[in-house]
């Protein structure tokens, strides 16, 4: 399906958007399924790499909400997802609106996981410095430092 989106995209078919939303579902619906997950994101980051068209929010919506809810339930973080977190850290399409709530759960992992705190560090470091500049993720970061602080 995800070379057929690529293929879709390259071609700018009108069917991409509800094959994209079809792999987008499919991911949010099966998150603990590592493997499935791990291969969804490295597609997705081929695709976000090669075809700056595709709206990144499209993805990002559904999945930090999904992250937030079954965190540590049915979702466990994983290095690929960290790697995941900093291509999408770097797209140019990513905005504040959802570089803040990717920030805050970064966040949630570099203070609260031993194990995971240095990969989430990568991520929210980009996300930190790329939209130091915006009021909203100023307010952020220093709620942030107030928590790393206490």
């Amino acid at each position: 399906m995800f070379r057929l989106l690529d293929k879709f995209a390259e071609e700018k078919n009108v069917a991409a958007p509800q094959l994209y939303k079809a792999l987008i579902f499919s991911l949010i619906e099966n998150p603990a399924d590592i493997l499935l997950r791990e291969h969804y994101f490295s597609n997705f980051s081929y695709l976000f790499e090669n075809h700056a068209g595709i709206p990144l929010n499209l993805l990002l919506d559904p999945l930090i909400k999904q992250i937030s809810i079954s965190e540590n339930v049915t979702f466990f973080y994983k290095v690929f997802d960290f790697d995941f977190f900093t291509m999408v850290a770097k797209h140019q399409k990513l905005t504040s609106q959802y570089a803040i709530p990717l920030a805050n759960l970064l966040g949630n992992v570099y203070l609260n996981d031993v194990v995971l705190a240095s990969a989430a560090c990568i991520p929210l470091m980009l996300l930190f410095s790329r939209f130091n500049l915006d009021p909203l993720m100023q307010e952020h970061i220093i709620k942030f430092e107030t928590l790393c602080l206490a």
